[in-house]
């Protein structure tokens, strides 16, 4: 039996296990190749700055002054409204979708390319809403996008994105693959690149893939991150470290990246130090469990055992979890023991 992350309480100050598609990842299970840590929603944002339009605001209209004019005048004889022009109607669409309002937002996608149909950012913003709910259809509008602009780096970096939500990796691969020969400085691109050779167990180059959109944009926060989580996910835990430091430097404020600091450390037998930092993600329960984790993975069993009935004895947010832990614990201390 495995050990598994308990889960906090609601309200708690943080969790030790996050739910699938946090910007951060908990401590992997021993025995485990663990997850990697991408936002979807962050990389759809992204890749709507790099797809072009991204950014412009709409037009404002200008004041309107009457002067003189009569009352019934003003109102028989209101100013003729600007006419919106393809940047304006996509402008508004990521504003919208950045709000959540994806039906609005598509509506305006749809407006931009009624005034320029030879465009393909409308479709392509088309095609990334699709990438939640709908991949294959996204992968389709941006196959489409690629038939008529064969060299459109944009195009091949959304078709990438949909095969990955598909689980596709090794299609994925390729299209991502052509993005960066047309775009060498995409770092979405490169971010992808390390996310599926990381699901391939390629960590070496899904460590250059993250340090290479990090030569491009070195303060986001994330990619260190998922640079921490491939150096882990490969046991080279002083270089996880290292990562997840740069990133709480970069941006402090994310629970997850100080429990995947302390995964570094304990792994590193810095104990002290890695229970600090699992108290920085979540409840002292929690915390205590995920370092019986981490005992557990470097196989010192007794500690892991300690740690495991002090969680038990504050109340943690999953007792049922931490019983596991436990017993799964103390099993491998009997087999060790029987094996010497």
């Amino acid at each position: 039996m495995k050990p598994h992350l308990s889960r906090p309480k609601p309200g708690s100050r943080g969790r030790s296990h996050p739910k699938p598609g946090s910007r951060g990842r908990s401590h992997p299970k021993p025995g485990s190749r663990g997850r990697l840590a991408w936002r979807a929603p962050a990389l759809v944002l992204m890749l709507g700055l790099a797809l072009g339009c991204a950014g412009k605001q709409p037009k404002e209209q200008p004041p309107v002054s009457y002067g003189d004019a009569r009352i019934d005048e003003v109102l028989t004889q209101p100013p003729d409204p600007i006419e919106p022009t393809l940047a304006d109607e996509v402008a508004i669409g990521d504003q919208l979708r950045d709000q959540g309002q994806e039906s609005e937002a598509v509506f305006h996608y749809l407006r931009g390319l009624y005034l320029d149909e030879s465009s393909p950012v409308p479709r392509q913003r088309v095609a990334l809403l699709h990438l939640s709910h709908d991949a294959p259809r996204g992968q389709k509008i941006f196959e489409s996008v690629i038939e008529e602009h064969p060299r459109l780096a944009s195009a091949h970096l959304g078709r990438g994105l949909a095969l990955v939500a598909q689980g596709h990796l090794a299609g994925a691969r390729q299209s991502l693959e052509r993005a960066i020969e047309l775009d060498p400085d995409s770092t979405i691109a490169h971010i992808a690149l390390g996310l599926v050779a990381d699901g391939e167990g390629r960590y070496a180059e899904a460590q250059r893939h993250y340090q290479a959109a990090l030569a491009v944009e070195p303060d986001r926060y994330e990619v260190q991150n998922n640079l921490g989580m491939s150096r882990l996910m490969s046991e080279d835990f002083e270089g996880a470290a290292s990562a997840f430091r740069e990133a709480v430097h970069i941006d402090p404020r994310d629970p997850a990246v100080y429990n995947n600091l302390g995964v570094a450390l304990a792994r590193m037998r810095l104990y002290r130090e890695a229970l600090d930092n699992f108290r920085l993600s979540s409840g002292e329960a929690d915390a205590l469990n995920n370092l019986g984790l981490a005992c557990h993975a470097n196989g010192d069993y007794g500690l892991a055992i300690t740690y495991f009935e002090k969680s038990l004895l504050l109340g943690p947010s999953d007792r049922g979890v931490v019983l596991a832990n436990l017993e799964a614990t103390e099993v491998a201390q009997l087999l060790e023991r029987v094996l010497r």
